[in-house]
């Protein structure tokens, strides 16, 4: 019967996305999830943009929680989330945790290694990220899709012109964070504002 109503929904609104509705647990958990990312993205953004003359020790340890926390979302996206979608979160959140721990302990961590680090990590997070957005469905995975396009063009950005100083990464990475930050927070508002409309019996 509730399969029937999120069906007939669908059919009303083709942007519905039938693996997470909005109003349904996991449609407010997926709302919440992108929601959290977004909004640790746009924090993150702000604050390597603000931090004059931010030093390399604090902009690994910076980015190494921002990776970390996003990839623990990532993973609990992964987890609510069903088919091909699931691993593709998952893997990505997987990558993000193994990046932030790795720069948490290694705060020693030269320039050179951590531009290819983070050009690494955005690369193969946004491929994923992708991934599980062509496998998805409703209007929210054209968003999803963008941040994972986004990653991507940072991430390529980095390992071209790997002799980047601290302020120059951090500049990159502040901008594309707000830039995804903005996105996810849009998408986590579209799947939150689409109702299931239950329709016959």
């Amino acid at each position: 019967m509730n399969g029937g109503h999120q069906n007939a929904t669908a059919a009303i609104d083709p942007g519905v996305d039938r693996a997470h509705p909005a109003g349904t647990e996991s449609g407010r958990r997926l709302s919440v999830l992108l929601g959290v990312r977004g909004l640790l993205a746009v924090a993150f953004g702000v604050l390597v943009l603000v931090w004059p003359g931010i030093t390399l020790l604090a902009l690994t340890f910076v980015f190494a929680a921002y990776v970390l926390v996003d990839g623990i979302a990532l993973i609990s996206s992964g987890v609510g989330a069903r088919g091909g979608r699931r691993w593709s979160y998952v893997l990505a959140g997987v990558v993000g945790v193994i990046a932030g721990v790795a720069a948490a302990l290694w705060p020693g961590v030269t320039l050179l290694v951590l531009v290819w680090w983070a050009g690494a990590w955005a690369v193969v997070t946004g491929v994923l990220e992708i991934a599980a957005a062509l496998r998805g469905e409703g209007s929210s995975r054209w968003l999803m899709a963008l941040v994972g396009a986004l990653s991507i063009v940072a991430g390529l950005f980095i390992l071209i012109w790997p002799g980047l100083g601290a302020l120059a990464l951090a500049t990159l990475l502040g901008i594309y964070a707000l830039a995804a930050g903005v996105s996810l927070l849009w998408a986590a508002w579209q799947v939150r504002r689409t109702p299931v409309v239950p329709v016959g019996p």
